[in-house]
């Protein structure tokens, strides 16, 4: 019965997160691309650090799955992460784990728990929502912890072995930081990691 009301509660809390991002469709501009691979920033992004990103990868979802989900391979590629440490593993169901980001001088660097609820869909796509993960790891001196944000992240799978990612956030990175580097963080940081992605999987996959 606990297992039932809190899977219709992440469904719903998952729901709610999208629709809102969703509603707001008409006012996202494009702010980055690379081949596939396109990031959008909200209009309003210096007031609701909102960002949204997709690529279609020429990999089995199971491959992009499993490599998004290999933590302890995070530091060679999320954007400025210098430490990670894995806290919690359910696997296929829930992950946390601790990031530590190399913020340019002279800003405080950052870190961060990452709390990733996993639902495998009737359909064969996958949800990974990302939150905030509280009382994991004490707060480190002279470092922000970055204690608001929320990520999504859709894989669709595809004909042909080909996977499809819809991700969309935002976050608050606490403390000062002016908008440019806020603007850098949100674009670059998924631009980064959906390349890792889609380079890694073909290269797993054989497709390159």
């Amino acid at each position: 019965m606990h297992k039932q009301i809190e899977f219709h509660f992440v469904w719903m809390l998952l729901y709610l997160f999208s629709f809102a991002l969703q509603a707001q469709d008409n006012d996202w501009e494009l702010a980055r691309k690379d081949d596939d691979i396109k990031v959008y920033l909200h209009s309003d992004w210096k007031i609701n650090r909102t960002y949204r990103a997709d690529v279609i990868i020429n990999a089995p979802i199971e491959v992009v799955y499993n490599f998004l989900t290999d933590f302890d391979n995070y530091i060679n590629w999320v954007y400025c992460c210098n430490e990670i440490e894995v806290l919690l593993e359910e696997k296929d169901k829930r992950y946390a784990y601790y990031a530590y980001y190399d913020i340019p001088w002279p800003f405080n660097d950052r870190d961060a728990i990452s709390v990733l609820t996993i639902t495998h869909n009737p359909d064969g796509s996958i949800n990974v929502h990302t939150t905030p993960g509280i009382g994991y790891k004490s707060v480190v001196p002279d470092v922000i912890r970055i204690e608001e944000f929320e990520e999504f992240y859709h894989f669709i799978p595809l004909s042909g072995n080909r996977t499809k990612i819809n991700m969309k956030g935002k976050y608050n990175p606490g403390g000062y930081i002016p908008d440019w580097l806020i603007k850098q963080f949100l674009t670059m940081g998924p631009l980064d990691a959906l390349q890792e992605v889609k380079k890694h999987s073909e290269e797993i996959a054989g497709n390159k």
